[in-house]
């Protein structure tokens, strides 16, 4: 059986969408040429990132078609993530809510593809 090992996003610039989430996860971009790059996740999966424009079969979605959701270690992980995600001028979507699946916060990446940060109790 096969296992999933790279997520791909279609963005209009590659690297500054690796920049972006290589600093937002804390961990090192590898630029694969000028219109592909990716992060590691976990587990030996990564996101990757591919211009837009050079994607054959040509795509037209707009990023709001799925997220990409990050797990909180705690409820105060969650926030302080959310104030420091602010403070850097990252998008912010929706403020940290009690919803009924847990805590969470929605923001926005560089191509408006969401980010949803989660805090469940176990």
């Amino acid at each position: 059986m096969a296992s999933p090992n790279l997520i791909i996003r279609y963005v209009d610039d590659a690297r500054v969408s690796a920049d972006f989430y290589a600093k937002l996860l804390d961990v090192e971009a590898s630029f694969d040429g000028p219109v592909f790059a990716s992060v590691p996740f976990h587990d030996g999966v990564r996101l990757a990132f591919w211009n837009r424009p050079v994607i054959h079969p040509a795509v037209t979605t707009p990023g709001e078609d799925g997220e990409i959701c990050l797990k909180a270690d705690t409820a105060d992980a969650l926030d302080t993530a959310f104030a420091d995600w602010k403070a850097e001028g990252i998008t912010i979507l929706q403020e940290p809510v009690d919803m009924p699946f847990g805590r969470t916060f929605t923001a926005a990446d560089p191509d408006g593809h969401r980010i949803r940060m989660l805090y469940r109790e176990a």
